[in-house]
Order: C-alpha cells, then structure tokens, then sequence
C-alpha cells in the first residue's frame, strides 16, 4: 500500500522545487548498504527481492565495486546493495527553510501559537482556538507531526500514535574522509551521511513519547564503530539532535478526511518516510482541499482504519 505513493516521492520534491526556484539541496546520489561478509548480505535477500518486485532499482555489488563507488570506506566490507534512484536531502534545515519562504511568497503566514481547542458549527470546525486567539477557519489541516495525535483529541476522535525517536550526531566537517551518498552500515543498523557541514550518524528507534529528556548516549557509543567503518572520521562532534518520527501501528501515514468533520483533513504519521513523502501529502492534501479527486487510493491511509 505504500508503494502507491513512495515511488512518485521523489517526482514530488522536484515539481516543488522547480515551481519555486529551490536549488542545490536535493541530489539523485542514490542510497548504499554496505555488509562485512556473505551471511549478513544474505540475511536482506528478502528485502532485496520484495525491493525489485514493487519495481525499484537495486544493485548487487561486490567488494571491488564498493570500493569504485565509495573509496573512503573500510575494506572491510565486502557485499552491498545500491538504490541508484534514491534522492539525497543534503540540508534537511535548508530545505524546509526554502518550503516556508515559498508558502509565505504564496500568501501563507506562521503564527508562534498553541492550539487549545475547536469550535463547532454543527459537523463542521468554525474557529481554531489557541493560547493568543482565536482564528476563523474554512478548512483545517492537521500536519503537527508527533503531535497531531494530542489535536486529533480536541477535536474528538483518537489516532493511535506513537513516536520512534530517533537520534543524529554531526561530526565535524575538518579533514574528514570524503563520503558521496548516504551509507547504512548493515551489521550494525546506522547511517552516515555527508551533510553540507559534516559528516552524520544516524542510529536508534526509541519508543519514549514526546516528553522524555533526550538520552544520547547510545548514539555517542556508535561513534567508534562508525569511525571504524569510515577510517579517518574524526570525533569532534558539533550538533546532536533527537526528533520524534510519528508512527502508526501499521507503519502507514494517516492522510484523508477526519470521518464525520468534513473541513478537517490528516496527514501525519509518517514514520521514517516523514520529509519523503512530505511533498507527495502535500500534493493529495491540496486535491482534497480543492475538491479535487486525489490520484491515489487514500482508503487504505484513512484514520478510520484503526
């Protein structure tokens, strides 16, 4: 069901992005996963096929080829799987930055406030009430991320979602190896990716809510490995960051109209495809908006599936 819409993901940031001028941050470097050794590789046979049969693109490549394709990397890895197709988001920051002038080029505005409640008329959502005002409302939308579920109850119904948070460092940009696309270290479940400032590590699913202080130091204990992986990598560390991921049960978003609340329409929940499939939500989200017929099935993303 979410091959429906992830495959167009992609076509989506660009059409955005051309229409608006945004240049530089998105690049089709393809996505690489990297194993030390025959078994390991053979254990992602499954997800390799089940790759290829919804119609992606992914290569086989051996220990020579890796070494072609990412020469900085330890030669300790000897099987990988490359998705040349996959687009690489270099400034997560700089991209949502360069979205928000373009919805305020549009006419949009960002107002700094907490919605507290919602005022009826009849089925229909009449005023968003917040900690600064009140606000007339011809349609909602809920895209508050891990917090759309706390929304979704003010407005009387319950979205079971939960957050994977997930945790990053950056490593300082100073004299470290030269990386060109986003690498997963397979055998031990982290990502480094080469970021405009630094090089990246990404590790961890950690299901403790909205509201739990940040806890780094497993991600700070990867370090070594992936220095390991990527000899040379320095260990001057210049940001950490951890961000909720809303995710369902079913690990699909909730996109479509609330049931019984016709101006109020979802698209959250996204899990770990959250800034992937941001373009594409926004796109349906407008169709819907519009009155317009979406060109995707939504029953299967709809929040009455739970």
């Amino acid at each position: 069901e979410l091959a429906s819409i992830v495959p167009s993901a992609a076509e989506a940031h660009l059409s955005l992005m051309k229409a608006h001028r945004i240049e530089g941050i998105v690049k089709p470097l393809g996505w690489l996963k990297v194993y030390a050794g025959e078994k390991s590789f053979a254990g992602t046979l499954e997800e390799r096929q089940t790759i290829e049969r919804l119609g992606a693109n992914v290569q086989t490549l051996n220990q020579d080829e890796l070494r072609q394709l990412e020469p900085a990397l330890s030669p300790h890895f000897t099987h990988g799987a490359f998705q040349p197709d996959n687009h690489f988001v270099t400034s997560p920051l700089k991209l949502t930055e360069a979205y928000a002038q373009a919805l305020i080029v549009l006419g949009g505005r960002f107002l700094g406030e907490k919605v507290t409640r919602f005022e009826f008329d009849g089925a229909r959502v009449r005023k968003v009430i917040t900690d600064l005002g009140m606000h007339e409302a011809d349609n909602v939308v809920v895209c508050a991320g891990a917090w759309s579920g706390r929304i979704c109850e003010m407005l009387g119904f319950g979205v079971p979602l939960d957050t994977e948070r997930g945790y990053h460092l950056n490593i300082g940009a100073e004299d470290n190896p030269k990386l060109s696309r986003p690498v997963v270290v397979g055998d031990h479940s982290f990502v480094l990716a080469p970021m405009q400032d630094g090089i990246r590590l990404t590790s961890g699913i950690e299901f403790a809510g909205i509201d739990a202080p940040p806890d780094f130091r497993r991600i700070r204990r990867m370090v070594p490995l992936a220095q390991k992986a990527l000899p040379g990598l320095g260990d001057k560390i210049t940001r950490e960051w951890v961000g909720c991921r809303p995710s369902t049960p079913d690990s699909k978003p909730v996109i479509g109209v609330a049931s019984g609340i016709p101006n109020v329409f979802l698209g959250f929940g996204h899990g770990h495809l959250g800034l992937t499939l941001a373009a594409r939500t926004g796109y349906v989200l407008a169709d819907l908006v519009s009155g317009r017929v979406p060109s995707v099935d939504l029953m299967p993303f709809s929040a009455g599936r739970f």
